[in-house]
């Protein structure tokens, strides 16, 4: 495992010369999802509130799919044994060929997006203006006077956690493309994603019925800021997703009779543990005990973040040595 700079700059180089057409298209295919985009939300019948919460989720929600997308396309060519022979091939180390793909997909084509959507509605603005005076972001839950800041990051309290916990989403959607590339890991992410929500759903149930008296309606309310114990209650979700990881980690990179088995053992026993942490989480929430709430949240993001993107270079590299 050795990294060059040079090498790593000759790789990139080589890779945007070959796989131009593939690049071009993701840029131009994200100019024109961004044009699709302003032009829906322009046109949406519902819009005429501008503090219609459900547009701005819908916004986001487009936002997330786009961007977790384009991360899971970063080993597009891993599913074809010729283009995984040519990439193996290729003079430079695995941890060089991983690293130039993360650049690519997780950083530059996401920012290239922002910059495109920025353009977009700026555009929008000047030619297709919903109201006399429309102002930027309008039409997604922007209210009238509200800074970019407000709008965008309104967490300013649990900025550091919410990032953490965005970082660790944005590890399993690269852990899902270096483990099996392609769309089908943007399928297999989409799926853990469900998989986290519909448990994370299920456990809050039988907290709430069961367990403790306990409503995150009347947590919420009892706090000036909402965001903190929306972020709780969200890495429920973002736990159990990460646990969906384990089985393949296992299974791809060990050796030895009924390895499946053991990797389902170890998925379920993972879940278990992301779960009680997730009580845990809940039972300060529910004693107004926030900020110790946040904190472990905060590092159990941060411990899934890691094993994640180690895991998903260890994937990679087994792959490319088993090529």
């Amino acid at each position: 495992m050795s990294f060059s700079l040079n090498r790593f700059i000759q790789l990139t180089k080589a890779d945007l010369t070959e796989n131009k057409v593939l690049y071009l298209s993701i840029v131009i295919g994200s100019f024109a999802v961004m044009v699709i985009m302003a032009v829906l939300f322009n046109h949406f019948d519902y819009i005429s509130s501008r503090n219609d919460m459900v547009l701005r989720n819908f916004f986001y929600s487009s936002s997330f799919i786009i961007t977790m997308l384009t991360i899971c396309l970063a080993f597009w060519d891993i599913p074809s044994k010729g283009k995984l022979i040519n990439l193996v091939q290729r003079p430079a180390s695995m941890l060089e060929k991983f690293l130039e793909r993360i650049i690519l997909f997780v950083f530059l084509f996401p920012l290239i997006q922002r910059v495109f959507f920025l353009i977009v509605e700026y555009m929008r603005v000047i030619f297709l203006p919903r109201f006399e005076g429309d102002w930027f972001m309008s039409i997604y839950g922007r209210g009238d006077g509200q800074s970019l800041w407000d709008f965008f990051m309104d967490i300013d309290t649990i900025l550091f956690p919410a990032i953490m916990a965005g970082w660790c989403v944005i590890s399993l959607a690269v852990y899902m493309a270096a483990t099996f590339g392609g769309l089908k890991s943007f399928v297999r992410f989409m799926a853990s994603f469900a998989f986290g929500l519909v448990v994370f759903s299920i456990f809050l149930v039988l907290i709430i019925e069961n367990l403790m008296d306990f409503s995150a309606d009347v947590v919420i309310s009892k706090t000036s800021d909402n965001s903190a114990p929306a972020l709780i209650l969200g890495g429920g979700a973002i736990f159990a997703a990460t646990s969906l990881a384990v089985k393949s980690l296992i299974c791809r990179n060990v050796n030895f009779r009924f390895k499946g088995v053991v990797g389902f053992l170890a998925t379920i026993g993972y879940l278990a543990i992301m779960l009680y942490v997730f009580y845990v989480m809940i039972a300060l929430t529910s004693m107004l005990n926030i900020d110790m709430a946040i904190v472990i949240m905060t590092i159990v993001c941060c411990f899934n973040s890691a094993w994640l993107l180690c895991g998903a270079y260890i994937n990679f590299a087994h792959r490319q040595l088993n090529a």
